[in-house]
């Protein structure tokens, strides 16, 4: 019954991040694993048991074959204010809002996106169950002081036709569009 549990979690891994290389699915499994009896593995359990959630936290660290964390893949090319909108107070700490508006098309299984912020990559959210021809709306306030990381994917390859994505930050739009490709991944904040 363990491989099918594993394929399963492997699938989670490539949703997160389509372009990882077998040998980042590899690391990123056995490094996320939790073995009660050692560190690493053994001969009884293996690597031990898979942790699902720490696997696509781990695999969504890697972004290129050369296994480097945090490389851009296909990126977007916006470049963010880090005080925009803060209403001009100057103060780095002001919480900003940032809107993000998916309008999908008709291969929406094809599309995934989600937002990480902090040293942790802590979600704030993951979504990729999504309807044909409808639009999706994230609103989070983040803190310009933290990097904050917005990530969309077309497992397809061709974007998003039609209007795509759309990212408001501090009432700003800064993207606009769908053709991205197999998706890219955009830094806000202090990155």
């Amino acid at each position: 019954m363990a491989c099918p549990h594993v394929s399963g979690v492997v699938a989670l891994m490539i949703s997160a991040n389509p372009s990882a290389t077998p040998a980042q699915i590899f690391s990123a499994l056995t490094s996320s694993s939790e073995n009660p009896s050692t560190t690493g593995s053994d001969s009884n359990i293996g690597y031990g048991v898979i942790n699902a959630l720490a696997a696509v936290k781990a695999i969504s660290s890697y972004t290129d074959s050369n296994n480097t964390p945090n490389e851009v893949v296909n990126d977007i090319e916006i470049d963010i204010d880090d005080n925009a909108g803060s209403g001009g107070t100057g103060s780095d700490s002001d919480c900003v809002e940032l809107v993000i508006t998916i309008r999908t098309d008709r291969y929406a299984s094809d599309s995934s996106h989600w937002l990480q912020t902090g040293a942790a990559a802590a979600y704030l959210f993951y979504q990729s169950d999504f309807d044909s021809f409808e639009t999706y709306r994230e609103t989070n306030c983040v803190d310009p002081n933290v990097c904050t990381t917005y990530n969309v994917r077309d497992s397809f390859g061709d974007g998003i036709s039609g209007e795509g994505v759309e990212i408001k930050y501090g009432g700003v739009v800064v993207f606009s569009g769908g053709d991205f490709g197999v998706g890219g991944i955009k830094t806000i904040g202090n990155c």
